[in-house]
């Protein structure tokens, strides 16, 4: 155990684990608690770990409990107890911006985090009851729900941006009049699988291994199935969610100016899943949202770059002023790019388009939730 922290000694471990015989239950399950609740423990020595040690810990921790299959463990240890701390632990580690570990061992976490149940997001009616209670009413930050405030944002290219569409031009502003929330992550798997246990449509990938992990974002589903889960979830909780529009979208990328990324103007490859860092990040296909805590939005949106192109509201059309106008009412706008594209197309001016009928696996959405007008209590004009 003490070389754990070597990556050489992982597999080690990792075969020595799965080597106490199953023959001597109550003996092999002692060891394994041992192991386990030294790795998970934030302290050692009566010191605490540093965090890079301790995260890596927790990745191993987590790595042993799925190769010994956590509900086998279940009647032989406390596996409740070692995984609300892999929870927890698993969670500060993808969410932390100052000391992140590299993206290929954040990748893993988001996985492993994924397997035994990730707090980060609202899977049932109650959580999603919960995280609209903090963030509209208690005014909590930090949530799934990020507020983006009454403001003027700066919205598509400017003209001398060498990577922009025409149709990204001009650049404009849009005025922001109430707040809105907007989801910090795309809705994942499990987030549709809780529409789908309750009538709604499986999405296209919903049986490929590749893409279902509990904590990627849904793929292959339609603008029209978005639409679907987002009335089923708005009935239930009576607020309003819907689709963001693309200058909502825009605006809780890029807050409150003119930022060429959702993290500032330069490009860093290692902030967002996209094309460029396919390799880096050990994984070709989408990953667990919020893997990337530095490329974070001013608002605190994560995912904005890449991962999966996200979709909008509103039909395809050139924005007020364009050289050369159109509009399109049959296909709808995407946003953010995908792990299937470069640097060019993940800027929070870069503009794309689908017909609203189609199912690609790089295809996503998040939500926004604002407060529901209720029209049953106005008053009559006087």
């Amino acid at each position: 155990m003490e070389q754990r922290a070597d990556d050489r000694w992982r597999e080690p471990i990792m075969l020595g684990i799965g080597a106490i015989h199953t023959q001597y239950a109550s003996m092999a399950a002692d060891r394994i608690e041992t192991i386990l609740g030294r790795l998970v423990n934030a302290n050692e020595r009566g010191r605490p770990k540093p965090a890079e040690r301790w995260y890596r810990d927790l990745i191993l921790a987590a790595e042993i409990g799925q190769e010994r299959d956590w509900d086998l463990l279940r009647p032989l240890i406390d596996v409740e107890h070692i995984q609300d701390v892999l929870r927890t632990g698993l969670k500060a580690l993808l969410g932390d911006r100052a000391q992140p570990l590299p993206v290929q061992e954040r990748v893993r976490a988001g996985f492993l985090l994924g397997g035994i149940g990730d707090p980060r997001f609202p899977v049932t009616i109650e959580e999603w009851q919960n995280e609209i209670k903090a963030a509209l009413v208690d005014g909590v930050t930090g949530g799934y729900l990020c507020r983006v405030p009454p403001a003027s944002y700066v919205i598509g290219s400017t003209d001398d941006d060498p990577d922009a569409d025409d149709y990204e031009r001009p650049q404009h502003t849009f005025e922001v009049a109430e707040p809105f929330w907007i989801g910090r992550f795309p809705i994942t798997n499990s987030q549709w699988q809780a529409w789908v246990e309750a009538g709604g449509e499986q999405s296209t990938f919903g049986t490929d291994s590749d893409l279902n992990a509990p904590n990627q974002p849904v793929t292959g589903v339609t603008w029209h199935q978005c639409v679907a889960f987002y009335h089923w979830l708005g009935d239930r909780l009576d607020v309003e969610i819907r689709l963001p529009d693309e200058q909502e979208w825009e605006a809780a990328a890029r807050g409150g100016d003119a930022r060429r990324y959702p993290w500032g103007d330069d490009w860093k490859p290692d902030y967002g899943a996209t094309e460029e860092d396919g390799e880096t990040r050990g994984w070709r296909w989408t990953i667990p949202t919020g893997c990337y805590p530095q490329g974070a939005s001013p608002v605190g949106a994560l995912d904005m770059a890449g991962n999966v192109w996200e979709w909008t509201a509103g039909g395809w059309h050139s924005y007020v002023g364009a050289a050369k106008p159109f509009h399109d009412e049959d296909s709808r706008v995407l946003r953010g790019g995908s792990y299937a594209n470069n640097r060019i197309f993940v800027r929070c001016g870069a503009r794309n388009w689908y017909h609203p009928g189609l199912d690609v696996n790089i295809l996503g959405f998040r939500v926004v939730v604002a407060p529901r007008v209720r029209t049953d209590v106005l008053l009559p004009a006087s």
